[in-house]
């Protein structure tokens, strides 16, 4: 029970995220937004994420994960009340606070979590779970959101309505999670801490943090801005078939991780980087064409290619980082993956307010493909010189 509820976190902490991505068109229609101040909103949640993970993303291998969960969850749950309720642009920009802080105090301790309570100690099965889980929230915000907005009374607040009841169901299921995994804690007293590299695995982590920085600019890109996308260059009005683009992505997500979870996990990086970069020429050719079913190939294509590398980054930290320092390691790869979902999006939109939206997005798709070729690279160069992973087949 400990582990699905550990994944249900992380579905609902993902689903919260990415709600109010179809919603940003209604909004910028509604208070005359601006594409920068919309890519700011999404941006103020990979910020607050990011600052919430420096100081507290290790705090649950000191205090038990279950005390750090109902914190993360509670927090998300303030978020998305801002806005269910908020009035103006300024609600958006606090609840993407409190999304933000909640999801940086929890997620890392709930990807640990996933990996000690997985019921046959398979770690493998746990990576694989949480990159599945991940994606499934990800569908779920961008075809139960499209849907309410497309179809639904209230489309600003409904979809926020039904994620603030199941926050109200995990923190329920949360008072009956275990408070520790006996034996896993980390000695001494926890205080604030940066970026932890356990001893011994600096390639590790570096190769686990571009792959997981190449996830996160890519579906940041896809979901920053894919509502736009829809509709402004593949000329669609529909929320639900704008939605269904994104679920694309989403489930492509979900169904590589489940099968290629027993691939050794440098192979995945190599291959992923490719897909990604061929994905972003892929969203520059379908918006200038305005083809909707290039553009569902283009989100198939991210999709598989961001299953990839997010599954090989979570699979590396839970192979070699120690019981104890799990959740620390989890938040550095974190970290560095949220700072690009950030910093991509948010330049991404304010260099469409200035310039267009497809000119941004092919400024924007070399930069990708520049950081995704890097992390390919990066895992053929390194690989084969990890000891522990040379001997893999099919290992870089």
């Amino acid at each position: 029970m400990a582990f699905w509820t550990a994944a249900f976190v992380v579905t609902l902490s993902i689903w919260a995220s990415a709600a109010p991505t179809m919603i940003y068109p209604l909004y910028i229609d509604e208070w005359k937004l601006s594409t920068a101040v919309t890519s700011g909103i999404f941006a103020t949640y990979p910020l607050a994420l990011i600052t919430a993970m420096l100081l507290f993303g290790g705090i649950s291998d000191y205090i038990g994960r279950r005390t750090v969960l109902l914190i993360g969850i509670a927090l998300v749950a303030i978020g998305i009340l801002f806005f269910a309720i908020g009035p103006d642009v300024s609600w958006l920009f606090a609840g993407r606070v409190f999304q933000g802080a909640g999801v940086g105090i929890g997620l890392s301790a709930a990807s640990a979590a996933m990996a000690e309570f997985e019921p046959n100690g398979n770690r493998d099965r746990a990576s694989a779970i949480n990159a599945i889980v991940s994606s499934f929230g990800m569908v779920l915000g961008s075809l139960v959101g499209g849907a309410l907005v497309q179809y639904a009374p209230y489309p600003t607040r409904l979809a926020f309505f039904v994620l603030l009841a199941l926050s109200v169901v995990t923190l329920g299921m949360l008072a009956m999670f275990p408070r520790n995994r006996l034996g896993t804690l980390a000695h001494g007293r926890w205080r604030p801490r940066g970026p932890v590299v356990p001893k011994g695995l600096g390639k590790v982590v570096l190769v686990a943090s571009l792959a997981g920085a190449t996830s996160y600019a890519n579906g940041a890109l896809v979901l920053g801005l894919g509502a736009e996308i829809a509709r402004d260059l593949i000329k669609t009005d529909n929320a639900l078939l704008a939605g269904s683009t994104i679920a694309v992505f989403g489930l492509s997500i979900g169904v590589t991780s489940l099968l290629l979870r027993n691939w050794p996990p440098m192979r995945p990086v190599i291959f992923g980087g490719i897909l990604v970069s061929a994905a972003m020429v892929l969203l520059v050719v379908s918006s200038s064409m305005a083809s909707l079913p290039l553009y569902y190939v283009t989100c198939l294509v991210a999709g598989v290619g961001n299953g990839m590398l997010f599954l090989s980054s979570i699979s590396l930290v839970n192979r070699f980082a120690p019981i104890h320092h799990r959740a620390q390691t989890f938040a550095t790869v974190y970290l560095v993956a949220y700072t690009f979902q950030g910093a991509v999006p948010f330049a991404a939109g304010v260099t469409a307010t200035a310039i267009g939206l497809l000119p941004s997005l092919a400024i924007w798709g070399v930069v990708i493909i520049i950081i995704g070729l890097t992390t390919t690279v990066t895992a053929l160069v390194v690989g084969p010189r990890l000891p522990w992973l040379a001997n893999e087949p099919g290992t870089a």
